[in-house]
């Protein structure tokens, strides 16, 4: 009887680990599908907003963009940059003294959506998304106005 007993001891015990790892495998599969969608995660109204302006990033093209830049100067014929707000400004895609070698060249204008608030990961995901994009850009019409004398 004790033997018995024992054996069905352990066979629950079985049952149950095996439970237990079967619902773990489950729920990692299910974090990361939900890691690698977009627009579908739970969000506050304020980031659904914001992710709103920037779906543009998605499927933008920083060098048409860039090119487009450089074929239609301001009637200063300077070129825009685009800068990052927050603590302070920024131009991704250039360090301090590339910017500084051209500051008198260029216009600029803020980045919707770059400040140093993020309100959730899809947020967090188009920011990194717009980063990527402006970097690009920045790169290209610094490149392209320190080829000029």
């Amino acid at each position: 009887m004790k033997s018995m007993i024992t054996s069905l001891c352990l066979i629950i015990m079985t049952g149950i680990s095996t439970g237990c790892q079967q619902v773990q495998a489950s729920n990692n599969a299910h974090n990361q599908d939900r890691s690698s969608q977009d627009i579908d995660l739970p969000m506050s109204n304020k980031e659904r907003q914001i992710a709103d302006k920037l779906q543009w990033v998605k499927s933008a093209d920083p060098v048409a963009d860039a090119t487009a830049a450089l074929e239609a100067k301001d009637s200063d014929g300077k070129l825009e940059l685009i800068a990052f707000s927050g603590r302070g400004k920024s131009f991704p895609g250039l360090t301090k003294a590339q910017y500084e070698s051209i500051e008198d060249h260029v216009t600029y204008r803020y980045a919707e959506g770059s400040g140093d608030i993020i309100y959730g990961a899809t947020h967090k995901k188009l920011r990194q998304q717009l980063r990527d994009y402006v970097s690009q850009y920045n790169t290209i019409i610094y490149t392209e106005i320190s080829k000029t004398p």
